[in-house]
């Protein structure tokens, strides 16, 4: 009966919400602490780098903006915490922007230091910044966080170039050595996105800028929408909006030797003004546009020796039984390598 006794009294304190002197501390949530949305690195004083951190404006809330320096990524992180009046988490970074300067001397080390931190995504976007320094664009009276997604989200819907993700950027350096990264400069207080900055083999090698880099967006297979002009007669212009619809590459062996490229392109469209002329004489004009655009970018990227887009995986994706000789031989013919191209337009009336 006793037992019983002490049994139910003990339950009770239990069920009182009484905690025992031992019992372990309840969780509870950090306070004061934001969320990094932009993370910025450049090269800083005495071989040492530089971190700038964003947060995103929220509910009238301005930004909030941090800065460390130290000899490695994860110190320079760690000297940006604990700063001010409030503490920042790198659990949900969406964009990291690396110095044009910086991205021969850093850019493998921060891949490397983004793939092996837990709590770095690898789906964060990555982007180069061109003309301004890190200091003085994390100091403009810009949300770059909003500015950012909103440039993401463009590209990714096809009305703008599209960006690319940390694991993009290092599967395509891993798997040809040349990758396109979007680049960023800084006009008329705003940041403009409109050219891919060239990297191979720890070199920047250049941007393509405008159309360029367009074009080297179709023959990476991306889907991409833009308006144009075309010349359909004399002095008279068409406008059409038109969207990519994907590349194929094939290669032409010989001899078990490479010996030409073949790349095919559709390109779908709408008339959005037109005078005087027919359909069938737009799509023409089209096709021959869009594949003197093609000639140029694989002509540039030939001169460049620099496969940016990644032509030598679409070659082997649609003939896997010739990957073989595609892997051992692209590095050494790509050059000049002869390229045949040829373009499918088709256009309808917007009403």
């Amino acid at each position: 009966m006793k037992r019983l006794l002490g049994f139910a009294l003990t339950l009770c304190f239990c069920l009182s919400g009484c905690r025992a002197p031992f019992s372990l501390p309840r969780a509870e949530e950090p306070r004061n602490m934001t969320i990094a949305s932009v993370l910025g690195v450049e090269n800083g004083r005495n071989n040492s780098i530089q971190i700038f951190a964003a947060t995103e404006g929220r509910n009238e809330k301005q930004p909030l903006r941090f800065e460390g320096q130290s000899e490695s990524l994860s110190g320079a992180l760690l000297d940006t915490r604990d700063k001010g009046t409030e503490s920042i988490s790198y659990a949900h970074v969406e964009h990291i922007l690396i110095g044009a300067e910086t991205t021969e001397s850093r850019l493998s080390q921060l891949l490397s230091f983004c793939f092996q931190n837990g709590e770095q995504s690898i789906e964060s976007n990555l982007w180069i910044l061109r003309n301004t320094d890190m200091n003085s664009l994390f100091q403009k009276d810009i949300d770059l966080a909003k500015r950012l997604s909103t440039l993401k989200t463009s590209g990714e819907a096809g009305t703008s170039l599209p960006p690319r993700s940390l694991r993009e950027t290092a599967a395509q350096i891993a798997d040809n050595g040349a990758v396109l990264i979007p680049a960023l400069r800084w006009e008329n207080k705003d940041l403009i996105f409109d050219s891919y900055a060239l990297f191979q083999d720890g070199k920047l090698l250049g941007y393509l800028e405008g159309d360029l880099a367009r074009t080297m967006a179709i023959l990476s297979e991306d889907s991409v929408y833009w308006t144009d002009q075309i010349k359909v007669g004399g002095s008279q212009e068409a406008t059409v909006q038109l969207h990519s619809k994907g590349c194929r590459v094939r290669t032409v062996l010989q001899n078990g030797a490479l010996k030409q490229l073949n790349i095919s392109c559709r390109v779908d469209g709408k008339l959005m003004e037109v005078w005087d002329t027919g359909a069938q004489n737009l799509n023409e004009q089209v096709e021959r546009q869009v594949k003197k655009e093609l000639e140029a970018a694989v002509a540039r990227l030939q001169g460049l020796d620099a496969d940016g887009t990644n032509l030598r995986r679409q070659a082997g994706i649609s003939a896997p039984w010739n990957w073989g000789v595609v892997k051992t031989q692209w590095r050494d013919c790509f050059t000049k390598l002869p390229c045949a191209i040829t373009v499918k337009a088709k256009l309808t009336e917007q009403f």
